[in-house]
């Protein structure tokens, strides 16, 4: 129990990334096909983290701060156990099902929000979740304000513009330097 909490620990302190990507399958590192989709999968999601055991995978996943997002690809056979007890924790963010297949599990798209589809091509599931990583990207990313008007300044040069700011400078500059009177 200490090892598995100490291994998490260390995990945890290792990533400061926003989203995580945990892959949750008995048979992860078996074929070269998962290996190459684990490299593919980085570029998308750079922290990855692989589970064998569901309750390994859990514990991490409790472990998470409330403000972390865990995109999960799990198995279908395991889903069947994990889903149902992870899905209302607010650091999951999606959850993706790769197995043979994609029948029994398709209806669990509706029954579970967090589920974002059902695969059973590794080609297809590495497309699906850079689609949807990308509009999530957009989502968590903080807005941007930009104070300045580009369109009514489009003829001005930088120099005029330099000189503006400069004069906007010196106005405050003044008005801080004027000492107050009793009247004020």
């Amino acid at each position: 129990m200490t090892a598995v909490k100490t291994k998490i620990t260390a995990k945890l302190e290792k990533n400061l990334e926003t989203f995580s990507l945990l892959w949750l399958d008995a048979q992860v590192n078996t074929t070269d096909e998962n290996k190459n989709a684990q490299k593919q999968l980085r570029t998308i999601i750079n922290h990855l983290e692989i589970f064998h055991d569901p309750d390994d995978c859990i514990k991490y996943i409790k472990s998470c701060s409330e403000q972390d997002r865990i995109v999960l690809i799990i198995s279908g056979r395991l889903s069947k156990e994990l889903v149902p007890r992870i899905h209302d924790l607010r650091q999951l963010s999606s959850v993706y099902i790769y197995c043979w297949d994609k029948k029994p599990y398709k209806r669990w798209t509706t029954e579970y929000s967090k589920i974002k589809s059902v695969h059973n091509q590794l080609d297809s599931l590495i497309l699906q979740i850079k689609a949807d990583q990308r509009d999530r990207g957009k989502l968590e990313e903080p807005m941007s304000i930009n104070i300045y008007n580009a369109g009514s300044n489009v003829d001005k040069s930088t120099t005029e513009l330099n000189g503006n700011f400069i004069h906007s400078l010196l106005l405050i500059d003044v008005l801080i330097r004027i000492p107050s009177n009793k009247a004020d």
